[in-house]
């Protein structure tokens, strides 16, 4: 929607309201020069990359086990295995297909893709995508609330040795 110069300030105020929920770093981001929240869905980091380019990975890896004698159909058993649901040759063949764009791995089983290919290649490329399209800062946030976590544990470890586990 987009509004005229006599309603920008009660729609900026209106929309402004909203920042509570949005984290101090993307705040800036999300005004416009309206001063209005221009609220954008990002979608799953796969959106973030060139969807090509996770197949072209997907197509090493695949390469990569024919190379050491593991077919497309084992590769479909130990997902379907790890999965606990039938994953087929074709399934498989589909996620490669260059035709068939709408139709690729599922983010949550990336993890098992990775298992059964025996390469972690597509999880570090989604890794490097999302990387490039998160502000440094929220990475940093996040090492810093593990080291605190981390430090937090070893008080209460150092808190038992002294204390012999009392809660003085």
């Amino acid at each position: 929607m987009r509004a005229t110069a006599k309603h920008a300030p009660a729609i900026a105020k209106r929309d402004a309201s909203r920042l509570s929920d949005v984290p101090r770093i993307l705040q800036k981001s999300a005004l416009n020069s309206h001063g209005s929240i221009e609220i954008t869905r990002p979608g799953p980091p796969l959106s973030l990359c060139n969807k090509m380019k996770l197949k072209m990975f997907m197509g090493f890896d695949l390469h990569e086990c024919a190379a050491n004698g593991i077919t497309r159909a084992h590769i479909a058993d130990r997902l379907s295995e790890l999965l606990q649901r039938k994953i087929t040759l074709s399934t498989i063949n589909g996620w490669m297909a260059e035709s068939r764009e709408d139709v690729n791995l599922p983010m949550g089983w990336i993890p098992a893709w990775c298992v059964a290919t025996r390469s972690t290649r597509l999880l570090t490329q989604i890794i490097r995508c999302v990387h490039e399209h998160v502000p440094q800062d929220v990475f940093d946030l996040s090492e810093a609330r593990a080291q605190q976590d981390a430090a937090a544990e070893r008080v209460k470890a150092l808190e038992t040795e002294v204390y012999g586990g009392r809660d003085d």
